[in-house]
Protein backbone atom coordinates (compact mmCIF):
# COMPACT_ATOMS: atom_id res chain seq x y z
CA UNK A 1 0.00 0.00 0.00
CA UNK A 2 1.30 3.40 -0.93
CA UNK A 3 1.59 6.18 1.64
CA UNK A 4 -1.15 8.29 0.04
CA UNK A 5 -3.55 5.36 0.01
CA UNK A 6 -2.93 4.75 3.79
CA UNK A 7 -3.56 8.37 4.59
CA UNK A 8 -6.84 8.30 2.70
CA UNK A 9 -7.95 5.16 4.54
CA UNK A 10 -7.16 6.72 7.92
CA UNK A 11 -9.22 9.79 7.05
CA UNK A 12 -12.12 7.62 6.02
CA UNK A 13 -11.95 5.81 9.35
CA UNK A 14 -11.84 9.11 11.23
CA UNK A 15 -14.84 10.45 9.35
CA UNK A 16 -16.75 7.29 9.99
CA UNK A 17 -15.97 7.54 13.72
CA UNK A 18 -17.23 11.13 13.81
CA UNK A 19 -20.50 10.36 12.07
CA UNK A 20 -21.21 7.12 13.92
CA UNK A 21 -23.47 7.74 16.99
CA UNK A 22 -21.76 7.33 20.33
CA UNK A 23 -23.25 4.59 22.44
CA UNK A 24 -22.81 4.32 26.23
CA UNK A 25 -23.39 1.14 28.01
CA UNK A 26 -26.48 1.44 30.25
CA UNK A 27 -25.94 1.00 34.01
CA UNK A 28 -28.05 -1.21 36.20
CA UNK A 29 -31.69 0.00 36.56
CA UNK A 30 -32.76 1.59 39.90
CA UNK A 31 -34.49 -0.85 42.17
CA UNK A 32 -38.05 -0.16 43.26
CA UNK A 33 -36.85 0.45 46.81
CA UNK A 34 -34.41 3.12 45.66
CA UNK A 35 -37.06 4.79 43.53
CA UNK A 36 -39.37 4.94 46.52
CA UNK A 37 -36.54 6.30 48.68
CA UNK A 38 -35.70 9.10 46.24
CA UNK A 39 -39.39 9.92 45.79
CA UNK A 40 -39.74 10.12 49.58
CA UNK A 41 -36.75 12.45 49.84
CA UNK A 42 -38.18 14.73 47.14
CA UNK A 43 -41.61 14.79 48.84
CA UNK A 44 -40.01 15.49 52.24
CA UNK A 45 -37.99 18.38 50.80
CA UNK A 46 -41.06 19.80 49.10
CA UNK A 47 -43.05 19.43 52.32
CA UNK A 48 -40.30 21.18 54.28
CA UNK A 49 -40.29 24.08 51.82
CA UNK A 50 -44.08 24.42 52.08
CA UNK A 51 -43.86 24.20 55.89
CA UNK A 52 -41.18 26.92 56.06
CA UNK A 53 -43.13 29.16 53.69
CA UNK A 54 -46.18 28.67 55.90
CA UNK A 55 -44.16 29.63 58.98
CA UNK A 56 -42.92 32.81 57.33
CA UNK A 57 -46.36 33.77 56.03
CA UNK A 58 -48.25 33.16 59.30
CA UNK A 59 -45.64 34.89 61.46
CA UNK A 60 -45.07 37.93 59.28
CA UNK A 61 -48.01 38.45 56.92
CA UNK A 62 -51.17 36.94 58.43
CA UNK A 63 -53.47 39.03 60.60
CA UNK A 64 -53.14 38.57 64.36
CA UNK A 65 -56.81 39.38 64.78
CA UNK A 66 -59.24 38.79 61.93
CA UNK A 67 -61.72 41.25 63.44
CA UNK A 68 -59.09 44.00 63.41
CA UNK A 69 -59.25 44.89 67.10
CA UNK A 70 -55.50 44.59 67.71
CA UNK A 71 -52.18 45.49 66.11
CA UNK A 72 -48.52 44.59 66.53
CA UNK A 73 -46.52 46.97 68.76
CA UNK A 74 -42.78 47.52 68.71
CA UNK A 75 -42.20 46.26 72.24
CA UNK A 76 -40.46 43.04 73.37
CA UNK A 77 -42.93 42.39 76.22
CA UNK A 78 -46.26 43.89 75.20
CA UNK A 79 -45.66 43.16 71.45
CA UNK A 80 -49.29 43.93 70.57
CA UNK A 81 -51.94 46.39 71.71
CA UNK A 82 -55.54 47.35 70.97
CA UNK A 83 -55.88 49.25 67.71
CA UNK A 84 -56.67 52.94 68.05
CA UNK A 85 -59.96 54.14 66.61
CA UNK A 86 -61.50 50.69 66.14
CA UNK A 87 -65.23 50.50 66.84
CA UNK A 88 -68.11 48.21 66.07
CA UNK A 89 -69.94 45.07 67.11
CA UNK A 90 -67.98 42.47 69.07
CA UNK A 91 -70.12 39.32 69.23
CA UNK A 92 -73.23 41.34 69.93
CA UNK A 93 -71.61 43.96 72.17
CA UNK A 94 -70.71 47.58 71.43
CA UNK A 95 -66.95 48.06 71.54
CA UNK A 96 -64.97 51.28 71.10
CA UNK A 97 -61.24 52.01 71.12
CA UNK A 98 -60.04 55.57 71.57
CA UNK A 99 -57.07 57.22 69.90
CA UNK A 100 -55.19 56.54 73.16
CA UNK A 101 -55.30 52.75 72.57
CA UNK A 102 -57.71 52.17 75.46
CA UNK A 103 -61.31 51.04 75.62
CA UNK A 104 -63.67 53.95 75.10
CA UNK A 105 -65.58 55.98 74.77
CA UNK A 106 -63.97 58.37 77.28
CA UNK A 107 -60.82 60.36 76.49
CA UNK A 108 -58.35 61.42 79.20
CA UNK A 109 -55.68 64.10 79.38
CA UNK A 110 -52.16 63.31 80.51
CA UNK A 111 -52.88 64.77 83.96
CA UNK A 112 -56.16 64.61 85.89
CA UNK A 113 -58.65 67.44 85.61
CA UNK A 114 -58.87 69.82 88.57
CA UNK A 115 -60.52 68.10 91.52
CA UNK A 116 -60.62 64.70 89.81
CA UNK A 117 -59.19 61.56 91.39
CA UNK A 118 -57.53 59.33 88.81
CA UNK A 119 -57.81 55.53 89.01
CA UNK A 120 -55.97 53.15 86.69
CA UNK A 121 -57.35 49.66 85.99
CA UNK A 122 -54.99 46.97 84.69
CA UNK A 123 -55.68 43.39 83.63
CA UNK A 124 -56.71 41.38 80.60
CA UNK A 125 -60.05 40.29 79.12
CA UNK A 126 -62.06 40.37 82.36
CA UNK A 127 -60.96 43.93 83.13
CA UNK A 128 -61.29 44.95 79.49
CA UNK A 129 -64.88 43.77 79.56
CA UNK A 130 -65.08 40.96 76.99
CA UNK A 131 -68.74 40.08 76.59
CA UNK A 132 -69.93 43.56 77.62
CA UNK A 133 -70.73 46.91 76.03
CA UNK A 134 -68.40 49.85 76.63
CA UNK A 135 -70.65 51.30 79.33
CA UNK A 136 -71.01 47.94 81.11
CA UNK A 137 -67.35 47.43 82.02
CA UNK A 138 -66.32 47.78 85.67
CA UNK A 139 -63.98 50.75 85.05
CA UNK A 140 -66.74 52.67 83.25
CA UNK A 141 -69.36 51.84 85.89
CA UNK A 142 -66.93 52.74 88.69
CA UNK A 143 -66.70 56.31 87.40
CA UNK A 144 -70.50 56.55 87.18
CA UNK A 145 -70.95 55.15 90.69
CA UNK A 146 -68.50 57.72 92.05
CA UNK A 147 -70.29 60.53 90.21
CA UNK A 148 -73.63 59.46 91.70
CA UNK A 149 -72.05 59.89 95.13
CA UNK A 150 -70.63 63.31 94.33
CA UNK A 151 -67.04 62.19 93.73
CA UNK A 152 -65.24 63.22 90.52
CA UNK A 153 -63.22 60.27 89.28
CA UNK A 154 -61.30 59.53 86.09
CA UNK A 155 -61.46 55.73 85.76
CA UNK A 156 -59.10 54.56 82.99
CA UNK A 157 -59.29 51.04 81.58
CA UNK A 158 -55.76 50.02 80.48
CA UNK A 159 -56.59 46.32 80.10
CA UNK A 160 -55.66 44.35 76.97
CA UNK A 161 -57.26 41.04 76.06
CA UNK A 162 -54.84 38.11 76.31
CA UNK A 163 -52.09 39.67 78.43
CA UNK A 164 -50.41 37.58 81.12
CA UNK A 165 -49.31 38.91 84.51
CA UNK A 166 -45.89 39.99 83.19
CA UNK A 167 -47.50 42.05 80.46
CA UNK A 168 -50.04 43.51 82.87
CA UNK A 169 -47.20 44.72 85.06
CA UNK A 170 -45.46 46.19 82.00
CA UNK A 171 -48.62 48.13 81.13
CA UNK A 172 -48.52 49.73 84.56
CA UNK A 173 -44.82 50.51 84.24
CA UNK A 174 -45.22 52.20 80.85
CA UNK A 175 -48.68 53.72 80.78
CA UNK A 176 -48.74 55.17 84.29
CA UNK A 177 -46.46 57.86 82.90
CA UNK A 178 -48.77 58.41 79.94
CA UNK A 179 -51.73 58.79 82.32
CA UNK A 180 -49.97 60.51 85.20
CA UNK A 181 -51.28 61.54 88.57
CA UNK A 182 -53.16 58.35 89.48
CA UNK A 183 -53.95 57.94 93.17
CA UNK A 184 -55.11 54.33 92.89
CA UNK A 185 -54.14 51.32 90.77
CA UNK A 186 -56.58 48.41 90.55
CA UNK A 187 -55.38 45.03 89.31
CA UNK A 188 -58.47 43.23 88.03
CA UNK A 189 -57.28 39.64 88.19
CA UNK A 190 -58.17 36.77 85.87
CA UNK A 191 -57.22 33.17 86.73
CA UNK A 192 -55.40 32.68 83.44
CA UNK A 193 -53.07 35.64 84.10
CA UNK A 194 -50.58 33.15 85.51
CA UNK A 195 -49.82 31.69 82.04
CA UNK A 196 -50.03 32.64 78.37
CA UNK A 197 -53.59 32.63 77.03
CA UNK A 198 -53.44 34.20 73.55
CA UNK A 199 -55.88 33.42 70.76
CA UNK A 200 -54.75 31.11 67.94
CA UNK A 201 -53.70 33.79 65.43
CA UNK A 202 -51.69 35.67 68.02
CA UNK A 203 -49.96 32.71 69.68
CA UNK A 204 -47.16 32.28 67.09
CA UNK A 205 -46.13 35.90 67.58
CA UNK A 206 -45.35 35.49 71.29
CA UNK A 207 -41.78 36.67 72.01
CA UNK A 208 -39.49 33.79 72.96
CA UNK A 209 -39.05 34.93 76.55
CA UNK A 210 -42.78 35.07 77.22
CA UNK A 211 -43.39 31.76 75.48
CA UNK A 212 -40.79 29.70 77.31
CA UNK A 213 -41.48 31.20 80.73
CA UNK A 214 -45.25 31.63 80.75
CA UNK A 215 -46.63 28.84 78.59
CA UNK A 216 -48.43 26.26 80.78
CA UNK A 217 -46.41 23.32 82.15
CA UNK A 218 -46.12 20.53 79.55
CA UNK A 219 -43.53 18.14 78.10
CA UNK A 220 -40.65 19.95 76.43
CA UNK A 221 -41.27 18.26 73.08
CA UNK A 222 -44.89 19.42 73.05
CA UNK A 223 -43.83 22.92 74.01
CA UNK A 224 -41.25 22.94 71.21
CA UNK A 225 -43.79 21.74 68.64
CA UNK A 226 -46.27 24.41 69.77
CA UNK A 227 -43.69 27.06 68.92
CA UNK A 228 -44.50 26.39 65.26
CA UNK A 229 -46.99 28.80 63.72
CA UNK A 230 -48.20 26.14 61.25
CA UNK A 231 -48.82 23.61 64.01
CA UNK A 232 -50.64 26.22 66.08
CA UNK A 233 -52.89 27.15 63.17
CA UNK A 234 -53.71 23.54 62.29
CA UNK A 235 -54.17 22.56 65.94
CA UNK A 236 -56.89 25.15 66.36
CA UNK A 237 -58.92 24.31 63.27
CA UNK A 238 -62.56 23.46 63.94
CA UNK A 239 -62.04 19.84 62.92
CA UNK A 240 -59.18 19.19 65.34
CA UNK A 241 -60.88 21.07 68.16
CA UNK A 242 -63.90 18.81 67.78
CA UNK A 243 -61.73 15.70 67.59
CA UNK A 244 -59.78 16.71 70.71
CA UNK A 245 -62.96 17.51 72.59
CA UNK A 246 -61.50 20.70 74.08
CA UNK A 247 -63.59 23.07 76.15
CA UNK A 248 -66.14 22.26 78.81
CA UNK A 249 -65.88 18.50 78.61
CA UNK A 250 -68.95 16.62 79.63
CA UNK A 251 -71.15 19.74 79.65
CA UNK A 252 -73.62 20.40 76.85
CA UNK A 253 -74.35 23.92 75.70
CA UNK A 254 -77.85 24.18 77.24
CA UNK A 255 -76.45 23.15 80.63
CA UNK A 256 -73.79 25.85 80.42
CA UNK A 257 -76.31 28.54 79.48
CA UNK A 258 -78.58 27.52 82.34
CA UNK A 259 -75.67 27.49 84.80
CA UNK A 260 -74.65 31.03 83.85
CA UNK A 261 -78.04 32.28 85.03
CA UNK A 262 -78.44 29.83 87.95
CA UNK A 263 -75.18 29.60 89.85
CA UNK A 264 -76.40 26.89 92.24
CA UNK A 265 -75.54 24.19 89.68
CA UNK A 266 -72.16 22.46 89.97
CA UNK A 267 -70.23 22.25 86.70
CA UNK A 268 -67.02 20.30 86.04
CA UNK A 269 -64.06 22.67 86.17
CA UNK A 270 -62.96 23.78 82.71
CA UNK A 271 -59.71 21.99 81.84
CA UNK A 272 -57.66 25.12 81.21
CA UNK A 273 -59.06 26.83 84.31
CA UNK A 274 -58.09 23.83 86.43
CA UNK A 275 -54.57 23.87 85.01
CA UNK A 276 -54.20 27.55 85.84
CA UNK A 277 -55.63 27.29 89.36
CA UNK A 278 -53.29 24.44 90.26
CA UNK A 279 -50.30 26.72 89.61
CA UNK A 280 -51.16 29.21 92.36
CA UNK A 281 -48.78 27.60 94.81
CA UNK A 282 -45.45 28.72 96.21
CA UNK A 283 -44.11 25.22 95.59
CA UNK A 284 -43.85 25.77 91.82
CA UNK A 285 -42.15 28.38 89.65
CA UNK A 286 -45.38 29.67 88.13
CA UNK A 287 -46.91 30.48 91.50
CA UNK A 288 -43.75 32.15 92.76
CA UNK A 289 -43.43 34.17 89.58
CA UNK A 290 -47.03 35.33 89.80
CA UNK A 291 -46.60 36.35 93.45
CA UNK A 292 -43.42 38.28 92.61
CA UNK A 293 -45.10 40.05 89.67
CA UNK A 294 -48.00 41.00 91.94
CA UNK A 295 -45.58 42.50 94.44
CA UNK A 296 -43.76 44.39 91.68
CA UNK A 297 -47.05 45.97 90.64
CA UNK A 298 -47.54 47.12 94.22
CA UNK A 299 -44.00 48.53 94.23
CA UNK A 300 -44.69 50.48 91.02
CA UNK A 301 -47.86 51.92 92.51
CA UNK A 302 -46.01 52.87 95.69
CA UNK A 303 -43.28 54.60 93.69
CA UNK A 304 -45.95 56.64 91.88
CA UNK A 305 -47.62 57.62 95.16
CA UNK A 306 -50.71 55.50 94.48
CA UNK A 307 -52.49 52.87 96.54
CA UNK A 308 -52.78 49.38 95.06
CA UNK A 309 -55.77 47.04 95.10
CA UNK A 310 -56.44 43.59 93.65
CA UNK A 311 -59.82 42.26 92.52
CA UNK A 312 -60.64 38.56 92.60
CA UNK A 313 -63.75 37.07 90.98
CA UNK A 314 -64.32 33.33 90.34
CA UNK A 315 -64.70 31.69 86.94
CA UNK A 316 -68.10 30.03 86.63
CA UNK A 317 -66.91 26.41 86.55
CA UNK A 318 -64.90 26.91 89.76
CA UNK A 319 -67.97 27.62 91.85
CA UNK A 320 -68.70 25.03 94.58
CA UNK A 321 -65.33 23.28 94.15
CA UNK A 322 -62.58 22.94 96.76
CA UNK A 323 -60.07 24.42 94.28
CA UNK A 324 -61.82 27.77 94.58
CA UNK A 325 -61.35 27.88 98.33
CA UNK A 326 -57.66 27.01 98.06
CA UNK A 327 -57.08 29.70 95.43
CA UNK A 328 -58.84 32.37 97.48
CA UNK A 329 -56.77 31.49 100.57
CA UNK A 330 -53.55 31.62 98.57
CA UNK A 331 -54.29 35.02 97.06
CA UNK A 332 -55.48 36.37 100.38
CA UNK A 333 -52.25 35.22 102.04
CA UNK A 334 -50.07 36.79 99.37
CA UNK A 335 -51.94 40.08 99.54
CA UNK A 336 -51.90 40.16 103.33
CA UNK A 337 -48.14 39.53 103.40
CA UNK A 338 -47.51 42.54 101.15
CA UNK A 339 -50.24 44.81 102.53
CA UNK A 340 -52.29 44.72 99.32
CA UNK A 341 -56.03 45.41 99.62
CA UNK A 342 -57.87 42.40 98.17
CA UNK A 343 -61.43 42.83 96.92
CA UNK A 344 -62.88 39.29 96.69
CA UNK A 345 -66.35 39.31 95.11
CA UNK A 346 -66.94 35.54 95.18
CA UNK A 347 -69.75 35.74 97.73
CA UNK A 348 -71.40 38.60 95.84
CA UNK A 349 -71.31 36.60 92.60
CA UNK A 350 -72.89 33.63 94.35
CA UNK A 351 -75.52 35.73 96.10
CA UNK A 352 -76.62 37.81 93.12
CA UNK A 353 -80.02 37.05 91.59
CA UNK A 354 -79.08 38.69 88.26
CA UNK A 355 -79.06 36.41 85.22
CA UNK A 356 -76.07 38.10 83.56
CA UNK A 357 -73.45 37.85 86.29
CA UNK A 358 -71.46 35.81 83.74
CA UNK A 359 -71.26 36.37 79.99
CA UNK A 360 -69.65 32.95 79.58
CA UNK A 361 -67.80 30.51 81.83
CA UNK A 362 -64.63 32.62 81.98
CA UNK A 363 -65.83 36.26 81.85
CA UNK A 364 -68.09 38.40 84.03
CA UNK A 365 -71.24 39.71 82.36
CA UNK A 366 -72.75 43.18 82.85
CA UNK A 367 -74.10 42.35 86.30
CA UNK A 368 -70.78 40.81 87.31
CA UNK A 369 -68.97 43.93 86.18
CA UNK A 370 -71.39 46.00 88.24
CA UNK A 371 -70.66 43.88 91.31
CA UNK A 372 -66.94 44.45 90.81
CA UNK A 373 -67.37 48.21 90.31
CA UNK A 374 -69.48 48.61 93.45
CA UNK A 375 -67.23 46.43 95.60
CA UNK A 376 -64.13 48.29 94.45
CA UNK A 377 -65.79 51.64 95.09
CA UNK A 378 -66.67 50.63 98.66
CA UNK A 379 -63.12 49.38 99.30
CA UNK A 380 -61.64 52.45 97.63
CA UNK A 381 -63.76 54.79 99.76
CA UNK A 382 -62.78 52.94 102.96
CA UNK A 383 -59.12 53.25 101.95
CA UNK A 384 -59.49 57.02 101.73
CA UNK A 385 -60.45 57.38 98.09
CA UNK A 386 -62.76 60.31 98.83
Amino acid sequence: MFYGQGLTANRLLENEAKTKPLTIAAGPALSRRRKMFFAGVICACAGLVVFLLGEVYIRHFSAIDEAGWHEIADDPILFYRIRAGAAGDDHGHRRTHTAQHIRGPRIFARSPADGAKRVLWIGNSACFGSGCDDEQTAPFQFQDIAADRGVIVESINLAVVGYNVRQVREVLAQRSAEFAGAKTVIYYHHENDIVNAPWAQLAPRLPAGLFWEYDPPQPFVKKLIKRSAVVRRLWNTDVLVRLRGDGDRGIDAPAVRAALADRSAILPIHGFTRKCVELYDEQNEYGLRFRDELYRMADLADAAGASFMMVYWPSRTLLHHAELGRLRRTLSGWCRARGIALVDVTDAFLGSAAADVYSDTIHPGPAGQRIVAEAVFQAWRSEGGQ
